[in-house]
């Protein structure tokens, strides 16, 4: 069979002209269903016709740039597995069940080590209104720890801790700090406050500093001379600045 002019025809066929081997057959089955898949195979997904290049039993999914302009969301086991390109857009999934995805570009002429940026996204927010006294002195976790979250990348995050404090019996020097698990907090911390017995005292502590492995524990804590110092009204937020 002659090669069809493409300038004289509107449509032209797809398979080996000549009739020998060496061509991939290329075969529309509709919309995709679970199975498996081969070489030349044609499903359409969420509205997206996709070819399979070899056999396969994975559900197709959307590329960045393909039609609609998807952003694809994935999790971060998901994130580990991509292998980035400059420029492209994915939504991680932090917190399915309160809806949290953060918008990352990968950014490939950065010279930090993380080089996901924060485009956008709900930061993550706790917060604890419990009145309780610690029992011990040093840095600590009040009895209802935190706030805290696990982290889902190692990367380089904007924090923000507050808490009110108040003094029991006397007066109190007190401290909030944020750290990773039961550890002191990072370098900057809340200023210390001697406040008198009765007495209480607002204080917030914020700044950039790293998380160097994903799923670390980080949390507020509080840092007294003296237990009769109680706490309440804590919080805690986490932006991301970069990631891994």
């Amino acid at each position: 069979m002659s090669t069809p002019d493409p300038a004289t025809n509107p449509w032209v066929p797809m398979w080996n002209l000549s009739g020998g081997g060496g061509a991939t057959d290329l075969q529309y089955l509709g919309s995709w269903a679970a199975g498996t898949y081969n070489d030349g195979q044609i499903v359409v997904d969420n509205g997206i016709a996709y070819m399979a290049t070899k056999t396969t039993t994975a559900r197709p999914t959307a590329w960045p740039g393909s039609p609609n302009n998807l952003i694809p969301a994935v999790t971060s086991a998901q994130m580990s597995a991509i292998t980035p390109y400059d420029g492209q857009l994915i939504r991680l999934i932090v917190d399915a069940t309160l809806g949290i995805e953060w918008t990352l570009a990968y950014r490939a002429a950065s010279a930090s080590t993380y080089k996901w940026e924060f485009t956008g996204g709900a930061p993550m927010n706790g917060l604890v209104f419990n009145n309780e006294v610690v029992s011990a002195t040093g840095w600590v976790d009040t009895a209802t720890v935190g706030p805290q979250f696990t982290l889902p990348r190692a990367g380089d995050y904007w924090m923000i801790g507050t808490a009110l404090s108040y003094c029991g019996a006397s007066a109190s020097i007190v401290q909030i700090g944020i750290a990773i698990g039961a550890a002191t907090p990072f370098s900057l911390v809340g200023a210390s406050y001697p406040t008198g017995a009765g007495f209480n005292q607002s204080m917030s502590v914020q700044g950039m500093w790293n998380v160097a492995s994903a799923g670390a524990n980080l949390r507020l804590r509080v840092n007294v001379n003296n237990t009769s110092s109680g706490w309440q009204h804590r919080s805690l937020t986490v932006i991301p600045v970069r990631v891994s």
